[in-house]
C-alpha cells in the first residue's frame, strides 16, 4: 500500500445530458484511510435520456485481493445508475474496487418517464494536483477546508 493509504470514500459533483448518447462531467475528491485527498475528474460516454446536476457521496469497497490507492482511481470506470425526482444511486468501479453512490440534484426528463431515469456510463478518470493531507477531520472534508490544506 503507497504512503497515502487505501481509498475509502469520494465527493463529487455531476452534470450529464443525454438523448439515447450522451456525455457526463463529474468532478470531486477522493479520500483515504490515512486522512489524505486528491481531486479529479471523470469525463463519461453515458447512455440514457434526460439531464441532470447532482452531488453525490461514493464509498469504496475495496474488491478481494486489492488495497485500492489514489493510482487505482485513475483510468478507466463504469457505472449504472438510476434516479427518481431528485434522488440518484448508482453502482460502478474500477478493476480493483466497487463503488456505491447517492446524489441528490435536479434533473429534466421527457413526460412518459414519469420523472425516472436510467443510465449506464463508461469514462475515465484522471487526478489533479498531488495527494493533500486533510489530517484527523474527515468530518470537515469539505472543498474549503481541502482548499486551506495547500491546494489551488
Amino acid at each position: 500500500m503507497e504512503k497515502y493509504g487505501q481509498i475509502r470514500g469520494a465527493f463529487s459533483v455531476s452534470i450529464s445530458g443525454s438523448v439515447s448518447v450522451g456525455v457526463t462531467y463529474e468532478f470531486g475528491w477522493v479520500a483515504t484511510n490515512k486522512n489524505y485527498a486528491q481531486y479529479y475528474q471523470t469525463i463519461y460516454y453515458s447512455h440514457g435520456l434526460g439531464a441532470s446536476a447532482t452531488s453525490n457521496g461514493i464509498l469504496i469497497k475495496a474488491n478481494k485481493g486489492y488495497k485500492p490507492t489514489f493510482s487505482d482511481w485513475k483510468g478507466g470506470y463504469y457505472s449504472a445508475g438510476a434516479s427518481s425526482q431528485y434522488l440518484s444511486g448508482a453502482i460502478g468501479g474500477t478493476p480493483g474496487c466497487t463503488t456505491f453512490s447517492i446524489g441528490l440534484g435536479v434533473g429534466y426528463t421527457f413526460g412518459f418517464q414519469n420523472n425516472k431515469t436510467y443510465s449506464v456510463n463508461v469514462g475515465k478518470t484522471a487526478l489533479i494536483g498531488t495527494p493533500i493531507y486533510i489530517g484527523g477531520t474527515g468530518s470537515l472534508m469539505t472543498n474549503k477546508y481541502i482548499r486551506s490544506c495547500g491546494q489551488p
